[in-house]
């Protein structure tokens, strides 16, 4: 019972940090956020570069990406979009974010840059030879 309060509290947190990030960039329904709690870089890289592709697709006018890593953000910059924008926040909020997430889907347009469960499936890569760009665009974007 003490874990479940103790889950049900770092949710909470996670809450907060929802509510500040969707008051600062003023979300519509035509908003995304995209959240990279990943170390892997080659396909946070890969992701970052399928934004603007994924935006179009889903009539999104915005996007917002959460992230830990420089990184993601120098990837971000070289888009040159400026409807992507991008909150560097660490690594302890994410998971928050996260726990709130997993919870409660809080928004409609909403993915997570990972293949560890329960946001992805590193199987795909591994056992049917799928690259990230695929992957990326089936399994998280949902758009390939």
């Amino acid at each position: 019972m003490e874990n479940i309060e103790k889950e049900f509290n770092y949710a909470l947190e996670g809450r907060k940090i929802w509510i500040l990030i969707k008051e600062k960039y003023n979300f519509s329904n035509q908003c995304g956020l995209v959240i990279f709690p990943s170390d892997n870089q080659t396909l946070n890289i890969e992701a970052a570069k399928l934004l603007p592709d994924y935006k179009k697709r889903n009539l999104l006018d915005k996007l917002v990406v959460i992230t830990s890593q420089k990184v993601i953000i120098d990837s971000l910059k070289q888009l040159h979009d400026k409807s992507i924008y991008y909150e560097l926040i660490d690594k302890k909020n994410i998971d928050l974010l996260l726990k709130y997430y997993c919870l409660v889907p809080f928004w409609i347009h909403i993915v997570v840059i990972s293949l560890d469960e329960p946001f992805g499936n590193s199987i795909l890569l591994n056992k049917y030879d799928i690259d990230y760009k695929n992957y990326i665009l089936s399994a998280i974007y949902r758009t390939g």
